[in-house]
């Protein structure tokens, strides 16, 4: 599962065309895309299931970044050379060649993994991130909706980013295949703890959110616990801004009710878009291709405030605009 012979027969396959599909799919797989289809989600179709899977996406990206940290394996364009880096097209001067797996359950060769053990901020890659996330954000929103073309798109969807990650040279085939597993496994613990009428937090319960003590610690203390383990620190934040979101709204008269018209449906979700752009550029180092350096408790503050300016902004702006059914316009 870490040969790099699939890889190879893989980009055997590369044209311009191809690789720019490919790319296509794997940007989708970044975290400002999800924030997009979050937005549209919560804004304008079900608030309450968009706050549900916002948890699920979110533990499942922290889970795999401790997985990453954890396991420690390179990639496979940086154990073997011969490989092309389509991601980025730039060349391959990886110190490894032919140092992948020599057999279907063997790990890359001892010397390249303790090669980049040894090498700090290195980017590792298993279980991978894109197929676990694609796993968790479409295959819930398929659980959620139960639309009968949702599955197959979303089977699809996560096939695809298998695909286009293992095409550019950036997963194993045991990256690929551990990221999905990872996703089903945060889908089924998800959906067994908060879809269940004992549910411990109220993500899909009534309007008036009821926090009690253990609720409240454990939407303010799990993200923080999150956080002390090696590689969560900005998904944690990420967790933490959407949770310490859900409780200011839970005292500023709980989650509104969904509906309207379309016409403020697509009003709130491009007030959301807008707020989360502003979130994010207030967090140099958000994106995926700039990187923050400003240690972990900047990590927590860049991971916190998107979501948080995302969904409280656009609720309480929401409501004073009357985009919302149950709050007329202020005066």
């Amino acid at each position: 599962m870490f040969e790099t012979t699939p890889i190879h027969a893989l980009q055997s396959l590369a044209s311009a065309p191809l690789t720019a599909f490919m790319w296509t799919i794997t940007l989708l797989g970044y975290f400002p895309a999800y924030l997009l289809g979050l937005a549209v989600i919560m804004f304008g179709i079900d608030l309450r299931k968009g706050v549900f899977l916002s948890q699920l996406l979110l533990w499942t990206l922290a889970l795999t970044d401790v997985a990453k940290a954890l396991v420690a394996l390179p990639r496979p364009v940086d154990v073997d050379a011969t490989l092309r880096r389509l991601d980025s097209g730039k060349p391959n001067h990886a110190p490894f060649s032919a140092a992948g797996g020599t057999g279907f359950f063997a790990l890359p060769s001892p010397g390249a993994v303790e090669y980049y053990r040894t090498l700090g901020g290195y980017s590792y890659g298993f279980p991978s991130g894109h197929v676990s996330s694609a796993t968790t954000f479409w295959g819930g929103s398929a659980l959620l909706f139960q639309r009968r073309w949702l599955l197959p798109t979303a089977l699809a969807i996560i096939v695809l980013m298998a695909f286009s990650r293992m095409y550019l040279g950036r997963h194993f085939l045991g990256d690929v295949l551990g990221g999905g597993a990872l996703g089903v496994a945060v889908l089924a613990v998800g959906f067994s703890l908060f879809a269940a009428r004992w549910a411990p937090m109220p993500l899909l319960g009534p309007a008036e959110l009821r926090l009690g003590i253990l609720t409240l610690a454990g939407l303010i203390g799990a993200p923080l616990l999150l956080f002390l383990l090696p590689g969560a620190e900005r998904d944690a934040g990420r967790l933490l801004g959407l949770n310490l979101g859900y409780v200011v709204l839970s005292f500023r008269g709980g989650l509104p009710r969904d509906g309207g018209p379309w016409s403020h449906r697509a009003m709130r979700i491009a007030l959301a878009v807008a707020l989360a752009v502003v979130g994010l550029r207030l967090t140099p180092g958000a994106f995926p291709v700039a990187g923050g350096d400003g240690g972990p408790l900047a990590e927590l503050l860049v991971g916190a405030v998107p979501p948080f300016v995302m969904l409280t902004g656009t609720v309480l702006l929401g409501r004073r605009l009357g985009l919302y059914p149950d709050r007329a316009p202020a005066a």
